[in-house]
């Protein structure tokens, strides 16, 4: 038995191939959307910085910024798709040292903002500031008006406490870790189309693929990235093998569990 947390794409079109899952999945695979991709900044700093809204969000381990507004959320987005860097951001901000003082040595910090999203090709700077398409020679520069929209947002004075950091475009992600495609740890876009019993194509709902004993299982498989406690782990443990769901639907492809495959549990 196989439980595989490979991507979609990676699964079905390399390590299994058209003459496994037939012609129809591997043209599905090949229009799978990965939708858009993460870019981080890690930093190390002096000293610990206090957060502007007051000392509840220091206490916390992970949590969003954003703008305001949906109005500007949204125009991000319009702003990704069409390959510009948004001039309105969220990150996530995950302060590391404040949950597990080890990370960092006594009296230092360690934090990481991730922004939710950028475009895995760049066409342009929404905002007007940044000139040049090549993740390689702008990540720098867009990594300095990331931090210099936190300091003045919500972390006060964070740009002169950084000692050292690191930049991490889509590119650098997607080279260091074969399963982040597309700088993204999603694994496909959230679209009606890739959510649900259809995530990520038919054939490969439900954790099952259409090869017996070979199930998928990570962000690739429903409800997608981000969970990996409580219902949606214990649905994918139980789920290898799956004898019933409210997505199921049978297909002559999928061959039928035989009597004696008992489910195994995934941790």
């Amino acid at each position: 038995m196989i439980a595989a947390n490979a991507d979609p794409r990676h699964l079905g079109l390399d390590l299994l191939g058209e003459t496994i899952i037939g012609a129809d999945a591997v043209s599905k695979l090949a229009r799978y959307e990965w939708g858009p991709s993460f870019f981080g900044i890690y930093v190390a700093l002096d000293r610990s910085v206090a957060f502007k809204a007051g000392p509840e969000p220091a206490t916390v381990w992970y949590m969003h910024a954003s703008e305001p507004s949906l109005d500007r959320l949204a125009a991000s987005f319009v702003d990704i798709r069409a390959g510009r860097l948004p001039r309105h951001l969220m990150v996530g901000i995950i302060n590391e040292a404040a949950v597990d003082p080890s990370r960092a040595p006594a009296g230092k910090g360690l934090m990481k903002f991730i922004v939710h999203f950028v475009p895995y090709r760049v066409t342009g700077d929404a905002a007007g500031k940044i000139t040049g398409t090549n993740w390689s020679e702008i990540k720098e520069r867009y990594a300095d008006t990331v931090l210099e929209w936190i300091d003045d947002a919500f972390l006060p004075g964070i740009r002169k406490r950084i000692v050292a950091r690191s930049v991490q475009s889509p590119l650098d992600y997607e080279s260091r870790m074969r399963s982040a495609v597309h700088g993204t740890h999603q694994h496909g876009a959230f679209l009606p189309s890739q959510v649900g019993g259809f995530r990520p194509i038919p054939e490969f709902a439900d954790y099952r693929s259409p090869v017996a004993n070979v199930y998928l299982c990570g962000a690739g498989s429903h409800p997608g990235s981000g969970i990996t406690m409580g219902r949606a782990a214990t649905r994918r443990r139980r789920s290898v093998p799956i004898s019933s769901s409210p997505f199921r639907e049978e297909r002559s492809r999928r061959p039928e569990r035989s009597a004696g495959e008992k489910a195994v549990d995934i941790v």
